[in-house]
């Protein structure tokens, strides 16, 4: 192989490794609680956590806890944050993005 097509060759080693490793990862649990599936949640949470019995940690109650946090979260709207008080800072962060790159996000010609 020549120095120009070893950096091609070797870019093919990484499929694999990160084909494996996504079909051996778990589901989100936050995922399933979403979707409903809280049996699978719960198997998916027994399956990331260590069964260390000097935590007292509760799967039922962690399930509850991201329900209600979904529930939550259903009720605010997505554009919230771009109301008042958030407005202004928004348009704080877009001057300092703005002066530290000299060039504005809203540009076309990015």
């Amino acid at each position: 192989m020549g120095a120009r097509t070893q950096p091609y060759a070797l870019q093919w080693i990484w499929p694999l490794p990160l084909f494996i490793g996504i079909y051996l990862a778990p589901e989100s649990p936050w995922w399933l609680v979403r979707a409903g599936d809280l049996d699978a949640a719960k198997r998916a949470l027994l399956r990331l956590t260590s069964l260390n019995r000097e935590t007292d940690f509760d799967v039922d109650k962690t399930v509850a806890m991201m329900l209600h946090t979904t529930a939550l979260e259903s009720k605010v709207r997505r554009c919230e944050s771009l109301v008042a008080n958030n407005l202004l800072v928004l348009d704080v962060c877009l001057a300092k993005y703005e002066h530290e790159n000299g060039r504005s996000p809203r540009d076309p010609h990015i």
